[in-house]
Parts: C-alpha cells; structure tokens; sequence
C-alpha cells in the first residue's frame, strides 16, 4: 500500500477518476445518501490516497479497486475556521484490517504539516465517534443531521497527535 497527499491541480485525472469513483460508491451507493459530493471545495483541498499496486492479491471484487482509499482536507475557512479533515473513506473489502487507523493518521500528519499548530475538525458521522475518540478526537457538537446521516462535530487539539500511524 502507497500513501500519499496531493492538491487537486496535481492528481492524475485517472486517479482523480478512481477517488471520486470510490467515495460514490461509499457515500452514496453503500450508505444510500443522495447528496451533492462535487461540492466546489475538492480544487482547493489536500487529498489524501490509499492506492494499492495493480496486481496486488485480493478477492475479485477487490480487484476493482486500485485507489482503495481516501480522505480530504480542507484549509482554514472553507468548511470550518479550522483546517477540517472529510469525505474520509475506504473500500469495503478492505476494513477490518487496521488500513482506516492508517489512512486516519496519514490524513492527520498531513494536516499537521500542511497547517502547524492549528486544531483540526470533522464532521463525523455519528456510528464513527468512537473511532475517531480513540484517535484523539473530541466531541465539540450535539448531533445533527447531515445529508439525512447523524453527525457529529469533532476536534483534535493543536500540537494533539493521534496513535494511528501512517
């Protein structure tokens, strides 16, 4: 698995294809959410990719998937006052084997260098709180809805560091 964090100007347009792709087939097929995710915002961010190496083993479905997973983070001002980290996601063959820890804390490190010793926020969908708890992250919101999907609002305080390792 590679690791790495362009700005939109700078992402190939077949990976850009496959990111897209991906968070479709996630936010909107897998969780059933009709919402707008070509939101404007993708040109001004940072996007974080998982991409595994073409004929990498796996399951047949698996195979489909060469940018396996991703995550956006957005300076200062555009969704929050503070740098946020969204639209994080991963293929779902590939769960439940640490690779969203992962992904979380490549996201995170990125942030941190892109925007140093600035807070980061998220808005989470709420099944996920523990997760990103875990990671360091607090609850800074009640629950709202998003997109019709509970939400919560969450914060890892600057110079914070998350126990995922990229």
């Amino acid at each position: 698995m590679e690791w790495v964090a362009m700005p939109f100007h700078a992402l190939d347009p077949a990976v850009l294809y496959r990111i897209l792709a991906l968070r479709a087939s996630i936010f909107m097929i897998e969780q059933e959410c009709l919402y707008q995710d070509l939101d404007g915002q993708d040109p001004q961010g940072l996007h974080v990719v998982g991409i595994r190496p073409w004929g990498a083993t796996g399951s047949s479905r698996a195979t489909m998937f060469d940018v396996i997973a991703t995550a956006r983070i957005l300076s200062p001002g555009t969704s929050f006052d503070d740098p946020s980290i969204g639209r994080m996601c991963l293929a779902q063959p590939f769960r439940q084997h640490g690779l969203g820890k992962t992904l979380l804390g490549f996201a995170v490190q990125t942030a941190r260098q892109a925007y140093p010793g600035l807070p980061l926020r998220m808005s989470a969908q709420a099944h996920l709180v523990n997760f990103y708890k875990a990671a360091g992250f607090q609850q800074v919101s009640e629950p709202y809805l998003e997109d019709g999907i509970p939400h919560i609002e969450m914060l890892l305080a600057p110079g914070k560091d998350t126990p995922y390792i990229a």
